[in-house]
């Protein structure tokens, strides 16, 4: 028999006979009833972008895969409203036009490989350029900060079954996982008005704004980037995750944009007074400007196994040698190479 189910979970506020609420099975429905306020505070000027990140609530048939399917999950969104008369034009659009997204349209589905095509062919195949600039700027997200290989990432476009009925343009951002093949983490939704309109029906409250240069009073449309934030989490974690047979160890290649710490610095040995002064100093320098910790616990070997664990990116070794030249060896947790850096010349290594 089929089942009815809400997807959002219900509640009673008050006591007694309570008004009926829902907990927010999105975030975005909050930038959408503050747009008019925030239109007025931005000097009435779009496009206008506003972002989100907090909890929502959905009440999943069957959570499961760790934090890829949550009844309790975080998203971070981004709702940029603007003028649908303008989504055929990106200002910035001749900067990208000839970069390759790797997109799987409808019609690649047949043999399920991804196509690299050009933003502007993308935009002649009937995107808008508005969207398609954004995919660009999603793929250069996951490839260029967080180091996903592009062989492992696919803009999955949506048909009109898959896809919400209030969204024009639908494509996720898919990565390929270990354990789970390509799962989505997140989408590029374009909403139009569908939702300052509903919000207008029931408020009563006017979502026109009026384009000053023709006079014109119209209601934005919205896109919406939208990333599950627990599942790109899971994401880093999955590929990261190595069991370096040659090391002896479990090496997390983490991107330093999200490592816990860029440095770690070490003196050789714990019970040279020299060489601890030597190494706290770099330590206390060091610790101005960057994520960095001190360690001088167990053997140096086991010390670089400790940092490779969580994903530091440089080792900064304090010796004997130091002493004499002010100068460190730098490990470098993907390939092991050692490098002798001037103290001087730390602040910044790594970020050349």
């Amino acid at each position: 028999p089929v089942t009815v189910m809400n997807m959002m979970f219900p509640l009673q506020m008050g006591t007694g006979t309570g008004q009926k609420a829902y907990l927010r099975p999105e975030t975005a429905q909050s930038p959408y009833v503050n747009f008019k306020l925030q239109y007025e505070l931005q000097r009435k000027k779009l496009p206008l972008g506003l972002a989100l990140i907090g909890r929502a609530y959905r009440n999943e048939i069957s959570p499961r895969n760790l934090t890829l399917r949550l009844r309790e999950l975080t998203q971070a969104e981004l709702q940029i409203f603007f003028n649908p008369n303008t989504v055929n034009h990106h200002p910035q659009f001749e900067s990208v036009k000839e970069y390759k997204l790797r997109t799987l349209l409808v019609e690649d589905r047949k043999h399920n490989t991804p196509m690299e095509r050009t933003a502007q062919e993308l935009v002649t195949y009937g995107l808008p350029q508005f969207y398609v600039f954004h995919l660009v700027k999603i793929q250069q997200f996951y490839v260029d900060v967080l180091k996903i290989p592009l062989a492992k990432f696919r803009l999955y476009q949506l048909d009109d079954k898959e896809k919400a009925f209030y969204n024009k343009y639908h494509f996720d951002f898919e990565v390929e996982l270990n354990e789970h093949g390509f799962t989505e983490m997140g989408g590029l939704h374009y909403r139009t008005d569908h939702d300052l309109k509903g919000h207008q029906t029931v408020s009563k409250q006017s979502m026109e704004v009026i384009d000053e240069e023709k006079g014109q009073r119209f209601i934005p449309h919205v896109l919406e980037i939208s990333f599950g934030v627990d599942r790109n989490v899971y994401l880093l974690l999955d590929l990261g995750y190595e069991n370096n047979a040659e090391r002896g160890n479990v090496v997390l290649h983490l991107p330093e944009v999200v490592t816990p710490f860029t440095y770690a610095v070490f003196p050789l040995v714990k019970n040279k007074d020299e060489l601890v002064a030597v190494a706290k100093e770099v330590y206390q320098e060091l610790k101005k400007n960057n994520s960095v910790y001190y360690d001088e616990v167990a053997s140096i070997g086991r010390r670089y196994a400790r940092a490779d664990e969580i994903g530091v990116r440089y080792c900064i070794t304090v010796d004997f040698d130091s002493l004499q030249d002010k100068a460190v060896t730098v490990r470098d947790r993907e390939t092991m190479k050692q490098e002798r850096v001037k103290i001087k010349d730390l602040v910044g290594f790594g970020k050349r």
